[in-house]
This record gives structure tokens, C-alpha cells and sequence, in this order.
């Protein structure tokens, strides 16, 4: 994710799943992920605090990243 799970690691548990997966398929269905790739941020009691879908930029994450940070 252009460099911000090495960025936010210390931070931030990421995980990459791929939707053509089983593990990955039951995630995207549980969220209701309609595409990929798809991007969630969820806060350590499993709330999704944002999601999108579609090509990010790194800014916009980025930006998500640092509120939900914010938030906790």
C-alpha cells in the first residue's frame, strides 16, 4: 500500500487478502465489499471505521489512516 504498512506499522495490524480466496471471499462478504481492490480501517473492536473501494491514493489513506488514529 505505497509504502504506508511500513509507515503505520507500529500502529497498525495490516492484512492483504485476496477476494478470489476463501478466506478472502467470506471477509469481503462479511463487509459487504462490493469490488476490490477494497480497503477497510477498523478500530481493535472490529467496527469498520471507513472503507473504500477502487484505486486510493496513498494520501487518501493516508488521511484515513491518521483520523482513525485520532479517534481512538
Amino acid at each position: 500500500m505505497n509504502g504506508l504498512a511500513q509507515d503505520y506499522q507500529d500502529w497498525i495490524e495490516f492484512r492483504n487478502l485476496n477476494a478470489n480466496q476463501p478466506d478472502g471471499k467470506a471477509i469481503f462478504q462479511f463487509l459487504g465489499l462490493r469490488g476490490h481492490p477494497a480497503y477497510v480501517i477498523m478500530n481493535p473492536q472490529g467496527k469498520a471505521l471507513w472503507q473504500g473501494v477502487g484505486e486510493q491514493t496513498r494520501e487518501n489513506i493516508q488521511m484515513m489512516i491518521l483520523a482513525a488514529l485520532e479517534n481512538q
